[in-house]
């Protein structure tokens, strides 16, 4: 299940994630650089300013999935996580 802050936007998302979850040790801005290469990696530029929204009314199942894998990747980064788990 992929459970987003529905009036956040996919931005304000992945850096939350980011700025929270990752080591203290590495810089604000490298989190926020890698927020960006990962926006483009799973090619969501497009909806970074877009609110997530609910089931209802907002990104859809496609974009809300690779929301929530993006956020996983951002964390399994910083921790050198070797399997990325996608259901």
């Amino acid at each position: 299940m992929d459970i987003h802050d529905g009036i956040a936007t996919v931005r304000e998302a992945l850096e939350f994630s980011a700025l929270l979850r990752q080591p203290n040790y590495y810089s604000r801005g490298d989190k926020l650089d890698y927020v960006n290469h990962v926006i483009d990696l799973l090619d969501l530029r497009e909806v970074q300013n877009a609110l997530i929204g609910d089931e209802q009314s907002g990104l859809g199942v496609e974009l809300t999935k690779r929301v929530t894998a993006s956020a996983s990747i951002i964390y399994g980064y910083y921790n050198e996580a070797d399997l990325l788990d996608c259901d």
